[in-house]
Formats: structure tokens, C-alpha cells, sequence
């Protein structure tokens, strides 16, 4: 992370990415919800919970790194990897078993993790 974009301005700006694309799924659900497409709406509220996950984990690591920037980077860079774990096994086994809505809900879960992983990424390096 440059010295230019601090530790809280990344913070801050990861809550409110969170917020802005949970409402943003959320929304979406709901429309999919009064189209009567409720599978793919409850697909999207599971998405939906994943940003409030990685809230509380940006909070934690927030807490653990003190003010350390470099420990922060690598606190959250870790819970963002091993918290995901058992999603990812669950699609695995969802697969083997061709559990499609339960592919589909992990699927689903873990494109938010890469897209919450991402923007981190992003603002750790402006």
C-alpha cells in the first residue's frame, strides 16, 4: 500500500463497497423475488450475506493490526482465503452430487468473495 492511501481510507472505503453492493444485490433479488423468480432471488440474498462476512472481517483484522498497515494487508489477505474454504467445498460437493441449487448458491457466494477480494486489492495499491 503507498503511503498516500491509509490504512483508515481503505477501511473506510471497503465498508462502503460492502454497503453499496449489498444493497445493490439486494435490490436485485428483490426484483427477481416480484418476477417470481425466487430461486435466483434467494441465490442473490446469499450473495448478499457474504458482504456482510467480510465486514466483520475487516473489522477484526482492523483490530488485530493495530495500526499497522502491513499486518492489516496480511490479516485480511488471510481470512479472505481461509473463510471462503468451506464454500468452496461445499460447491465441490454440491458438484458430486449435481446439487444445482446448492452449486449455484456457492457459485454465487464465492463471485462476491472475488469481487470483495478485488477491490481490496485495488485500494491497498492506489
Amino acid at each position: 500500500m503507498k503511503e498516500g492511501n491509509g490504512m483508515k481510507t481503505v477501511i473506510d472505503n471497503m465498508y462502503k463497497f460492502l454497503e453499496r453492493r449489498k444493497a445493490e444485490v439486494l435490490e436485485e433479488a428483490s426484483k427477481l423475488a416480484a418476477d417470481r423468480r425466487n430461486d435466483e432471488s434467494n441465490f442473490l440474498k446469499a450473495k448478499a450475506n457474504i458482504y456482510d462476512v467480510f465486514k466483520a472481517l475487516l473489522n477484526v483484522s482492523c483490530k488485530a493490526a493495530g495500526n499497522d498497515r502491513d499486518t492489516f494487508y496480511a490479516d485480511f489477505k488471510k481470512r479472505a482465503e481461509t473463510v471462503p474454504e468451506a464454500w468452496r467445498k461445499s460447491l465441490e460437493a454440491a458438484a458430486r452430487y449435481g446439487d444445482d441449487a446448492r452449486i449455484l448458491t456457492e457459485k454465487a457466494k464465492l463471485s462476491a468473495v472475488d469481487e470483495i477480494i478485488d477491490k481490496f486489492n485495488k485500494l491497498m495499491e492506489s
